[in-house]
């Protein structure tokens, strides 16, 4: 399969549709495990992808005062709702509920590229945790010596 540039959305979904086609003809024994490393990731990628792009498209097109903002802002919803599906099934009924609460379709605040940064890794403050993996209601963990972030 040629891949098109990495922001086309046809590349996305056309590797969606491999990855589709994948599910539907493998054993039932294998399914679970197909979508949990390949079905999962790809639709979850090219749905925010589509979702991304989508709502920057509605919000320049609203801004030059075209109708078709609408459009392009209720195709961004239709792939959050279709995420929001994804993920509940992969938390709630993958491998009978196996994987309950692994996947969140955002990384929650604090995590990622940002938190990185010691500059802002002085400011926030962590909760803090005792040694027996309670948390003490005090906001430096370095009191109760836990680990460093």
């Amino acid at each position: 399969m040629a891949m098109k540039s990495s922001g086309d959305s046809r590349s996305y979904d056309a590797l969606m549709r491999d990855a589709d086609r994948l599910y539907e003809n493998i054993s039932p024994a294998q399914k679970d495990a197909l979508f949990e490393l390949v079905v999962y990731p790809v639709r979850a990628a090219a749905l925010a992808n589509r979702r991304y792009f989508s709502f920057e498209k509605a919000a320049e097109y609203l801004a030059q005062g075209r109708a078709s903002a609408i459009e392009w802002a209720e195709r961004g919803r239709q792939a959050d709702l279709r995420m929001n599906l994804e993920t509940d099934y992969y938390n709630q009924k993958l491998a009978g509920g196996k994987w309950r609460h692994m996947m969140a379709i955002e990384m929650p605040a604090g995590f990622g590229r940002a938190s990185a940064s010691p500059r802002l890794r002085r400011r926030r403050r962590w909760p803090a945790w005792s040694a027996r993996g309670g948390r003490t209601g005090r906001g430096d963990r370095r009191k109760t010596g836990a680990f460093e972030a």
